[in-house]
């Protein structure tokens, strides 16, 4: 499984056409194909070369489509960047693109073998993939650069990957940016208009109103299983996958997860990675889940866990920042006690400078109402208390949050540190400022 010094074994590299064609068939690869011009012409199919991809359309020319020979060439950087390989030891690889608008004149030229399972959209075998044409450029480059990534892998870090891994990944590298030519792969949307016909943000929101949350112990151990809408499935591994890259204190990990693929069990090798980290862990990729958008901030909607002290006597005191999402208060509620929580001051939820004044919005503890979000005006105080120990299975007590407005006396219900944030749309929180200042203190008996 690992060489002798305890090292994974070097991914494969393509130096030339000889060694190409004699790793091909040491390890057994399906063969790059190449075809008769003569065929391809009788059937219309037109042949456009690159560096890194032989693409073959029956469509008609147009800009973005015939650019795809070119944006895999810069995808061929990236993944080699990402995956750890010397660009320049790579330089035979290429693989056979098929995009079809109809079928029959691929079957007819021999570019679509008949044992091919059955597909929808998009599949790949080694070096060749093949795809049906769809109405959105964004959407015909995704599922190209999908493919590409499973062609990569395949033919580089082939092992022993979980379906829900190796499909996360493709879709991870898959969903990109391409401006003024440039290509960046991993990419989270900012807008939805970036992505036409993606849709994988609007189906994990769904997903999470039925009540699919996925704890992260479950999906680790048990994978994200196939639902019987299939795009579903690529969405919810996309969102796992966005998330751990997403995350600062968790990308280096992720970003080397394709290590364990000789590991006899990949699911139990990476729960054992992050064995420390279950519940923390947990509360982020929830909140994230139930608060999914286009733009996410995940560095201003990263809960720092610190775990909390019984309150102390007399009065303490705690800001709040608006530019942020939940924060512990460092004081630890215990079940059975009352408590009161005052809370005060004024910020910013929104600067509009587009308009001259700039348009702001500002807010109290109790919020405004000019917006809301996930069902509570925008700019109101709202509290969680967390247990320190807790069941990474369940449902996070972020999910649970409560209003806390100005605040007020009550008896707390359970035992656990306290966190407080200001609630906003998680892509709006760079736009805030200032904070909420909360006075905390055990009250005395008979209060």
């Amino acid at each position: 499984m690992q060489q002798s010094d305890g090292s994974p074994p070097e991914p494969l590299s393509w130096n030339d056409a000889g060694s190409f064609d004699e790793i091909s068939r040491t390890k057994g690869f399906y063969p790059r194909r190449t075809f008769d011009a003569a065929v391809l012409q009788r059937n219309g199919i037109r042949h456009i070369q690159g560096e890194r991809l032989d693409l073959y359309t029956d469509l008609p020319s147009s800009p973005a489509l015939d650019e795809l020979p070119q944006v895999f060439e810069q995808a061929h950087k990236a993944w080699c960047e990402y995956f750890g390989i010397d660009a320049s030891t790579d330089s035979a690889w290429r693989m056979n693109g098929f995009v079809m608008g109809d079928r029959k004149k691929f079957v007819d030229s021999g570019l679509l073998p008949a044992d091919l399972p059955a597909f929808e959209n998009a599949f790949c075998r080694d070096f060749e993939f093949w795809m049906d044409e769809k109405s959105s450029d964004y959407y015909r480059r995704h599922l190209a650069l999908h493919e590409g990534t499973h062609g990569f892998m395949l033919t580089h870090i082939s092992g022993n990957y979980p379906e829900w891994f190796f499909e996360g990944m493709a879709e991870l590298l898959g969903t990109h940016l391409l401006s003024d030519g440039d290509l960046r792969l991993g990419y989270f949307p900012i807008e939805q208009r970036e992505v036409p016909m993606w849709g994988r943000v609007g189906l994990v929101r769904e997903g999470f109103r039925a009540g699919r949350i996925f704890p992260w112990k479950q999906l680790v151990s048990n994978g994200i299983a196939r639902t019987e809408d299939e795009t579903e499935f690529y969405a919810w591994v996309w969102a796992w996958c966005a998330y751990m890259h997403g995350n600062e204190p968790l990308r280096a990990r992720f970003d080397k997860l394709f290590e364990l693929r000789l590991e006899a069990d990949f699911s139990t090798a990476l729960a054992r990675k992050y064995a420390d980290e279950w519940a923390t862990i947990n509360d982020n990729w929830q909140v994230f889940v139930s608060e999914i958008d286009y733009a996410y901030d995940f560095e201003r909607n990263a809960i720092r866990f610190v775990p909390g002290i019984p309150v102390p006597g007399g009065t303490t005191e705690f800001s709040v920042a608006a530019d942020a999402g939940w924060q512990s208060t460092g004081l630890k509620f215990e079940k059975g006690k009352t408590y009161e929580v005052i809370a005060t001051g004024r910020y910013v939820m929104h600067r509009d400078t587009s308009v001259q004044p700039p348009a702001v919005w500002e807010s109290e503890p109790q919020g405004i109402s000019i917006e809301y979000f996930n069902g509570s005006p925008i700019g109101t105080l709202q509290a969680a208390i967390v247990p320190d120990e807790r069941d990474p299975a369940a449902v996070s007590p972020f999910l649970n949050a409560v209003p806390l407005g100005n605040g007020g006396t009550d008896t707390a219900s359970s035992s656990g540190t306290l966190y407080l944030r200001i609630n906003d749309h998680p892509a709006k929180r760079a736009d805030n400022s200032g904070s909420a200042e909360v006075t905390i203190r055990e009250a005395p008996a008979g209060d």
